[in-house]
Order: C-alpha cells, then structure tokens, then sequence
C-alpha cells in the first residue's frame, strides 16, 4: 500500500523533489533573492530562514493562492556534494592492526521542489539519486509530502499541517549538518551486533510516514516555534501495525540586543515490533549400545524458531542555542538527550542511553567564510559502551550557491570486557573536502 501511495503522490506532483533541512536554492529563484537571505551559510538557518521553514516554506506574512499550474515556470532545484575521503582506524589495545582507506563519497544528486497547489495547499517532495563508482545508481524517495498551510489565514504561518514523508522539525537540526556528520546521539542504534532487527525502526533522525501540526507563533514572548505529530515509524506502513509513535516539540526565542536565545525540548517515542531468533535445545532417552541396563540422554542440534516482540522506545531531548549579543558572529549551540529501550531481546532486557553536544559555528567573513566545531559524548548504561567525536571544518563560499567544505573528525569507543564482549579501544580518524552546490 504504501508503494502505491509514493506512486499516486509522484503522479499527483508530476514528479517533484526535494532534499532534508539543506539549502533548497529553488527558494532563491522563486524569489528573486540569495541564498544567504534564509541561511548564514546553507545549510545553517538564520532568524528568517527558520520562520521560512515554519510558515511551510512560503514567505513569513504572505497567503499563496496561486497554484503551481499557473505559474509560468515548474520550479526545480538540485543539491550535489562531491566529497574525497580518507580514514584511518587504530585499535589501541594492539589487538589489530591498523587500517587506513580512501574514497571518493560519489556524488549524490538531490532533486527537489516545494510549491503552491492553491490556496493553503503546497508540497515539499524530495528524490536522492546516489552515484558510486562500481555499483548500480540508486534513486530514493526521501521525502513526499502534501502541506496545509497558514489554516487560520492571518499569513502568520502559526498553523500548518503536513501528511506523507517528512523529517520531524527536531531542533537546530540545521546546525549539526553543517558539520556533514551526524551526532553520536543521533545515530545510537540498541539492535546493532545483535541477532534482532526491527520490523520498523524509530528514528527520528531519519524520514518518517506520519501527519503533524506545525509553525511558529510570534506574539509569544518573539516566537514559540513547535511540532506535535504522529508517525508510522521509518520503514513505514501506512496501515501502523509494525509501529507507530508520537512526536512533540517546543522552542523558544527571545533576544538579548538583537541576538536570538533559543530553548527548547522535544520527545519522539512509541512501540515497535522485534524479529528474532531464539534456540531451543531437544533430547530424548536410548539405551546405550552394547549395555541394555544403561539409559543414556542425547541431545539434538538446537532447533531455531523465529519468534517476535514488542519494543518501546523513547527519546527526550533537552536543546539550548546562544548567538553572543555584542558581534553576532558566535553561535553556541548543544542538546543532551536520554535514550531507553525497553525490550530488545525476548528475555526483556533494555537499554539506556545518555549523550549530549556541543559545537559553535563561527562567522570570520560574512557570506564568505565560516569555520566550525562540535564535540559529542554517548554513553550506554548497560554494557558501559562510551563513546565520543571531535568534528572541526570549514565552508568557504566561491559563489552565494557554490562552496568548498572541509571536515576532520576523529572518534573513540572504549567497551570493557564481559561474558559476551570483547573489550574495545579503538580510534578512527578521518578528513575528507569536497564542493557542494545547487541550482
């Protein structure tokens, strides 16, 4: 069902796309302006670009009425990314060797658009076509969904809708894509090494099939930003049966000498079916050959038997952002966030998870040149897997659309020994540059 609804929406949008939270250029042309009027540098959000994205990407105070028919030219954009690689992981414990590698990430085509289909109505549609050398090219549909917009009709955009295929509006998003690496936090996984996998994962990190209510409401205290909506999971079926979960956030701006202070919290969390596996070992009695008085017990191979659960995740989220007042060219910015899971194996045992980051972008040259940072910390209670990153880059404009990005990374992961576990000590680095532009 869910094939046949990505099907009729492409038909129904004539093949629009578009990408996650990255500078969308098509906006630029659709309004004759820059890209740097909604971002510092893409895909980092300024005070305008957010109230863009809350009001459903149509311009803070205004009511699109006309539908993208109408309109003289489809507008459609592209983002590509190009990047060279290269990474070098040392097991500290000398237990292997270390091993070094370089790449070229291939370039991945994002095809999108967003536009009026009449009045209130709009989409934002989002088609990832991944290049790589070797292997076959891979079209995605990422994001496809249909928008309500401004559903009080003040042109506030303090009340939206949107049904299909979406990134829920997690906070200050756009500043941990800056640093072309997602957050430890982001990307804990309970189930991985595990003989377990979910039906249908919950990340909220990632696209979800689900409907919200969103915007941004201004006359509260310079804008209460927020989202509630409810999601089919990430590997979504529309029908909801191998998960479904709530998703609600709020955040608050106020200004100190024109600067914004942002803060906020969020919760993403429901239940999700588990698959597996469990053995069940079998017997049976014979007497041994050559003595008839002696009965013997023996066993079988184990037999497997696929068996299925319920898992209840949750995720809450505590964020914090500060653009210093005096040259507004320090942005501040860090979340923590605790992780549970309830039931990732049959036996009922859980994980805990706790992490935070922090990281600063800084302006050296207006629409030029930026430089940035981020440090992130994830620790699991159960097992005492502790990890953490440095990230450190730079993005140096050639063109408003058109800039070389650099990134250098480097991540620990410490494990003690146990029953079941090797110990870990093991430091991966890596750097890679490349060019990101868009039309």
């Amino acid at each position: 069902m869910r094939t046949v609804f990505v099907a009729f929406f492409l038909v129904v949008t004539m093949g629009m796309v578009a990408t996650q939270a990255k500078a969308v250029p098509v906006f630029a042309r659709k309004y004759n302006t820059t890209c740097f009027t909604c971002h510092t540098t893409p895909p980092l959000l300024n005070d305008f670009g957010l109230r863009f994205q809350a009001n459903g990407y149509q311009l803070p105070g205004t009511l699109e009425k006309y539908a993208q028919a109408d309109q003289p030219n489809f507008l459609l954009g592209m983002v590509a990314q190009p990047m060279f690689l290269y990474s070098e992981t040392k097991d500290n414990l000398g237990v292997t060797p270390t091993t070094t590698s370089t790449s070229f990430s291939g370039v991945e085509v994002a095809l999108f658009t967003s536009a009026s289909l009449g009045s209130h109505f709009s989409f934002f549609t989002g088609l990832p076509i991944d290049y790589f050398s070797g292997q076959p090219t891979t079209i995605n549909v990422e994001t496809a969904n249909l928008m309500y917009t401004d559903a009080l009709n003040d042109g506030t955009g303090s009340l939206n809708f949107r049904l299909g295929e979406f990134r829920f509006l997690i906070p200050y998003q756009h500043q941990v894509l800056l640093a072309n690496q997602d957050p430890l936090i982001y990307t804990y996984n309970p189930f991985a090494g595990k003989s377990v996998t979910p039906a249908n994962t919950l990340s909220f990190a990632d696209p979800n099939f689900g409907v919200s209510a969103f915007g941004m409401i201004p006359g509260i205290a310079e804008g209460l930003r927020y989202e509630v909506g409810f999601s089919g999971g990430t590997a979504s079926d529309i029908d909801l049966k191998t998960s479904k979960a709530i998703f609600g956030a709020l955040n608050q701006t106020v200004y100190l000498n024109n600067a914004p202070l942002r803060f906020g919290a969020f919760y993403y969390g429901g239940p999700q079916d588990i698959a597996g596996t469990t053995h069940f070992p079998r017997s049976f009695v014979a007497p041994r050959a050559g003595s008839p008085g002696i009965i013997d017990t023996i066993a079988e191979p184990d037999s497997l038997v696929t068996s299925g659960w319920t898992n209840h995740s949750s995720r809450v989220g505590l964020n914090l952002e500060i653009v210093d007042p005096w040259t507004k060219r320090f942005d501040f910015y860090s979340q923590y966030l605790m992780g549970k899971d309830d039931n990732i194996d049959s036996a009922g045992g859980g994980y805990t998870a706790t992490g935070w980051f922090a990281g600063m972008n800084v302006i050296i040259l207006p629409e030029k040149f930026y430089v940035y940072g981020r440090y992130d910390i994830l620790n699991v209670k159960e097992t005492d897997d502790k990890k953490n990153q440095i990230d450190v880059g730079f993005q140096y404009h050639l063109l408003p659309n058109a800039f070389v990005t650099a990134v250098y990374t480097i991540t620990n992961e410490t494990l003690p020994q146990s029953a079941t576990l090797s110990a870990i000590d093991q430091t991966t680095t890596s750097a890679g540059i490349g060019i990101r532009f868009g039309f």
